[in-house]
C-alpha cells in the first residue's frame, strides 16, 4: 500500500510517500512566494527518489486545513488533479491533527496542542489527550478535548488552564506567540523542539484510512478553512 502525500497548509511545505505505513522518501521546502511554483517538482522528486511513477502509488494523502487559504487551495488541486488523472484514490487530513499524529509516543503525559499560526493575531488550534499505545497501532491513539477553531492566544491560553496535564504545543502558532504563551500558562506551556514532518503524518494517517475502505469524493473534498477570508468578511459586512 503506497500513499503520496503532502501539506501545502503553510508556507512550509513537505511531501513524501510511505509504503505500508514506512517512510521510503520525504523532502520540506519553503515556499516563499508560492506553492505552485514547487509543489509539483518536489513531487516528482520524491517519486524518482523512491523509484516509483504515479501509477505506481494506491492513493493521495493532503492536508485540507486549517491553513493558508491559498496553500489549501494549490494543494488540494494538484491532490484533486492527480487523482482524476491517474485514477487514485483521495484522502483528505486535518493539518492539526497531522501535527498531533507525530506527539504523543514521545510525550503521553501531556495535552498535545497543534497550532498554526493563523494571523490577524489568532491561531489556528485544537487539543488532544494521548491514550496507550497499541503496539501493533501503526498510529497513536488521540482523543480531541477540544475541537478544531480559531482562537486569540489568549483564549486558548484560558481553554487549556482548565485541564490539569501540562500542555506540548507545535506549529507556526506555537512559535508566533511562544513569549505569551509562556507568560500566560504559568509553567504549563512546553514547545516541541523538533522539526515534524506534516506530509509523512498526513501519509499515516491517510494510509491508516484508506486501508480501511475509507476515501473522499474528489468533486466533493473542499478545504476546512475554519473561518471566512477577509475579502468574504468585507462582503458579510457590506451585505
Amino acid at each position: 500500500m503506497k500513499v503520496l502525500s503532502f501539506d501545502t497548509s503553510t508556507s512550509s511545505g513537505s511531501v513524501s510517500v510511505l509504503d505500508n505505513f514506512k517512510v521510503v522518501a520525504a523532502d520540506s521546502y519553503l515556499a516563499e512566494s508560492s506553492h505552485a511554483e514547487i509543489l509539483f517538482n518536489v513531487i516528482d522528486k520524491i517519486l524518482e527518489s523512491s523509484g516509483l511513477k504515479i501509477a505506481d502509488v494506491d492513493a493521495i494523502g493532503v492536508a485540507i486545513g486549517p491553513g493558508s487559504f491559498t496553500g489549501l487551495r494549490i494543494g488540494l488541486a494538484a491532490a484533486k488533479g492527480l487523482a482524476r488523472a491517474n485514477n487514485k484514490a483521495l484522502v483528505g487530513v486535518s493539518s492539526l491533527e497531522a501535527i498531533a499524529c507525530g506527539l504523543p509516543e514521545k510525550h503521553p503525559d501531556k495535552i498535545i496542542v497543534p497550532c498554526i499560526d493563523a494571523k490577524r493575531g489568532e491561531v489556528y488550534a485544537s487539543a488532544y489527550e494521548a491514550g496507550e499505545k497499541c503496539p501493533s497501532a501503526p498510529l497513536p491513539s488521540l482523543q480531541r478535548i477540544v475541537d478544531e477553531s480559531s482562537f486569540s492566544p489568549d483564549q486558548l491560553c484560558a481553554i487549556l488552564e482548565k485541564f490539569d496535564l501540562k500542555c506540548l504545543f507545535a506549529g507556526s502558532g506555537a512559535d508566533r506567540y511562544r513569549d505569551l504563551f509562556t507568560s500566560k500558562m504559568a509553567g504549563k506551556f512546553n514547545m516541541l523542539s523538533e522539526n515534524i514532518s506534516s506530509a509523512v503524518n498526513i501519509g499515516l494517517i491517510a494510509s491508516e484510512k484508506f486501508k480501511n475502505g475509507l476515501s473522499d469524493d474528489v468533486a466533493l473534498l473542499a478545504p476546512n478553512y475554519i473561518r471566512p477570508s477577509a475579502a468574504e468578511q468585507k462582503r458579510n459586512l457590506r451585505g
